[in-house]
C-alpha cells in the first residue's frame, strides 16, 4: 500500500481524497512539524507533501532534513499564490511538483498518482 504523509492545516481535500482511494493509498495529516518529522521517521511513505504556508520561511530547512533522512522521498508542496517567493526559493532543494491553492482532491490525486509512477519507474 502506498503511504502519503502531509504538512499541512487544511485538511480538506486529504479527507475528500481519502474517500477516493479508499484502500490503495493510506493518507495521514498533520500539522504539527515536530510530529510531521516523528511520524515521518517511522511511516515508510512514498510521498511527501508539504504546506508552504504552514511552514512558511522555514520550508527549506524542512526540505534539507527530510533529505538528510530519505534523500530519494519526492516532495510535493502545496501553496498560496502569496508564497509563491518561497517556493521559488526552495525549487532546487528537489521538489517533485507544486499546487496552488485553493487544491482540489482531483488534483491532489492525479499530481500523487502521478508521483507514485514516476518514482516506481526510476526505482524499476
Amino acid at each position: 500500500m502506498n503511504r502519503i504523509l502531509a504538512l499541512t492545516e487544511d485538511e480538506k481535500p486529504f479527507e475528500a481524497l481519502k474517500q477516493m482511494v479508499s484502500g490503495r493509498i493510506e493518507i495521514k495529516t498533520m500539522s504539527d512539524p515536530l510530529m510531521f518529522l516523528e511520524v515521518f521517521l517511522s511511516l515508510h511513505c512514498q510521498v511527501v507533501v508539504l504546506d508552504i504556508d504552514v511552514l512558511k520561511e522555514k520550508t527549506g530547512s524542512m526540505i534539507n532534513i527530510l533529505h538528510l533522512m530519505n534523500k530519494d522521498i519526492p516532495l510535493i508542496v502545496i501553496l498560496s499564490k502569496e508564497k509563491m517567493p518561497v517556493c521559488l526559493s526552495v525549487f532546487s532543494k528537489g521538489i517533485s511538483t507544486y499546487l496552488i491553492k485553493p487544491v482540489s482532491p482531483e488534483n491532489l490525486k492525479a499530481l500523487i498518482e502521478s508521483t507514485i509512477k514516476s518514482t516506481h519507474k526510476q526505482i524499476n
